[in-house]
């Protein structure tokens, strides 16, 4: 293989191999949740207790995916049989193996992901946890003067970033499925994607409303002030 050919490849292979690694940095609650409801409610609180319970499972697939992927892309035009497995029936887009937009678009939505979720962290320091809790003081600088919400816009372009990367039947999954299978699931991927990102986004919609109301009861005006001239997710837009 060309030297000019393998040093791209190489990049890509860490850019993917980083990307699995920050997801993982960006999803790890940085504080311990704590045993307490708010007044206010915390309706979501189920998904912290599956996130407590099978995140491990799911950062150990995430490794695996990623691994996969970087094998195929440093083998890549070679690769070997063992690792295409049924994507040598299936098909798999060179582009998903290659710096091309179906790779670099995913990764730079995991990178702004990943970024949002550690400045958030960092800027909320022992306030931040998965569980709602009233936070000690109202943080309106930084980050939180252009976004009222900045890790629940970085969590959906994580979600963004995966399913692009590692959510399409071209890709990855095509060395995973069975070929009887293929086809049919194709016609139903994006109707499937589709319903994936709305789920995402009526939990993440939820979670808001619910910190918002604990929030407003925690301090009143001085919420209500900074809620009306701040963009929630993304800073001058929405």
């Amino acid at each position: 293989m060309p030297l000019s050919t393998t040093i791209p490849q190489a990049f890509l292979a860490t850019a993917i191999g980083l990307s699995a690694a920050g997801i993982r940095a960006g999803t790890k609650p940085p504080n311990p949740s704590p045993d307490e409801v708010p007044a206010t409610g915390d309706s979501m609180r189920v998904f912290v207790v599956i996130q407590q319970k099978y995140g491990n499972i799911l950062y150990f697939s995430l490794g695996i995916a990623a691994l996969h992927h970087a094998s195929l892309v440093v083998t890549y035009p070679n690769i070997p049989a063992s690792l295409l497995r049924h994507a040598c029936i299936n098909g798999l887009k060179p582009s998903f193996v290659t710096w091309s937009k179906d790779t670099a678009i995913p990764l730079a939505f995991i990178l702004v992901g990943t970024s949002l979720r550690l400045l958030s962290y960092g800027a909320l320091g022992k306030n931040f946890t998965f569980s709602l809790s009233e936070p000690d003081d109202l943080n309106t600088s930084g980050l939180y003067r252009y976004m009222q919400h900045p890790s629940y816009t970085g969590v959906l372009a994580m979600i963004v970033g995966v399913l692009g990367l590692w959510g399409r039947l071209d890709g990855l999954l095509s060395c995973f499925i069975p070929p009887r299978l293929f086809s049919g699931l194709r016609r139903l991927q994006p109707g499937a994607l589709s319903l994936v990102f709305a789920a995402a986004i009526a939990v993440i919609w939820e979670r808001v409303k619910d910190e918002e109301r604990m929030l407003r009861n925690t301090f009143g005006s001085r919420w209500e002030a900074w809620h009306s001239r701040t963009a929630r997710f993304i800073p001058f837009i929405f």
